[in-house]
């Protein structure tokens, strides 16, 4: 039983044994009265203390999955330590009571080890791609520590274009993402990603009309994606000068996404798009309008495999960043 493996290996009810059979051994040979009972009785104390710390936990492990949430910042002056809490509240009202505080009792991970913040210029990518080997690293280190599954509820906040990056870390795990919705000044939850759901085949596109805007049969194709407030300027010379030009224009009126909306499907159909085009392209640039969820579902699902070149929307124009296929997450 799991119960009895971890039991086995509390170091409180290990040094409680200990202290049973050699201090009462000791207590013997001192002919101090009562001094056998009260050895044994301090190690059935520390024994105690052990298996409660273990019944907590296992009644923890009886879940079968653990959530652990994620605050990751790039370059962006808001408070983490208050995006952390509002997903901690999330996760209380699901059930997990008193969550951060069973995460550092139970398994060694306080507040500090689920924030994570990059603090410098995204254009400096040397900088920016040493970080997210570090990320990749920190976020396996807490998969480790959770001995049964685990799924990660993640709030990003930075630009939509490292965002991307970010969402190739966690390409193999469940995440649950979390955008930030002004009216309530809080989080909510907008998409619920596990297996390969963002990956699935889909027939038809319908969150997007799909606009071949030049088609020649270069060698480099840029992708346009439009779906929050600004719109895509396609007289810009980034986009005009780098080769065949197609538009994912959403079909929402709204200009963003509603939050009740099937925030995966819009994935699923950039995910789509853009795996049809790679095998027509050598090169593709993606410029966007998009949510920063749908940035960190869509880095999950491209992860950094082709030659897809991020830029970053700022004063007006788009500007190079990074190829995708650059970033290395390995240490």
């Amino acid at each position: 039983m799991k119960f009895i493996e971890n039991l086995n290996s509390n170091p409180l009810f290990t040094f409680g044994g200990y202290m049973g059979a050699i201090g009462g051994l000791i207590a013997d040979f001192s002919g101090i009265p009562y001094a056998y009972l009260g050895a044994l009785g301090f190690a059935g104390s520390l024994a105690s203390i052990g298996i409660w710390q273990e019944y907590k936990k296992h009644k923890l492990y009886e879940k079968p999955f653990l959530p652990i949430p994620v605050v990751i910042n790039i370059s962006n002056p808001a408070d983490s330590k208050n995006a952390l809490n509002q997903l901690s509240n999330v996760i209380e009202r699901e059930g997990f009571k008193d969550h951060l505080k069973n995460l550092e009792k139970y398994f060694a991970i306080d507040k500090d080890n689920l924030i994570f913040e990059y603090k410098g210029d995204i254009f400096d990518k040397e900088k920016l791609k040493d970080f997210l080997k570090i990320l990749k690293h920190e976020i396996e280190k807490l998969e480790r520590k959770i001995p049964q599954g685990d799924q990660f509820y993640i709030a990003y906040i930075g630009p939509v274009s490292v965002s991307i990056l970010v969402g190739a870390i966690f390409a193999q795990d469940a995440v649950k993402i979390f955008q930030y919705d002004k009216s309530i000044n809080g989080y909510k939850n907008v998409a619920d990603i596990k297996d390969r759901i963002i990956k699935e085949n889909i027939d038809t596109l319908e969150k997007f009309d799909f606009i071949e805007v030049i088609k020649e049969n270069n060698e480099k194709a840029v992708l346009a994606i439009d779906i929050s407030s600004h719109k895509i300027n396609f007289n810009s010379s980034a986009i005009q000068s780098f080769g065949d030009i197609f538009y994912l224009k959403s079909k929402e009126s709204k200009g963003t996404i509603s939050y009740n909306d099937n925030w995966i499907r819009y994935i699923q159909e950039i995910f789509f798009t853009i795996n049809k085009l790679q095998t027509n392209y050598k090169e593709i640039k993606l410029v966007y309008s998009i949510p920063i969820s749908i940035g960190l579902g869509l880095g999950m699902a491209i992860q950094n495999y082709w030659k897809i070149l991020l830029t970053n929307y700022q004063q007006g124009e788009y500007k190079d960043l990074i190829y995708t296929d650059e970033v290395q997450y390995f240490l």
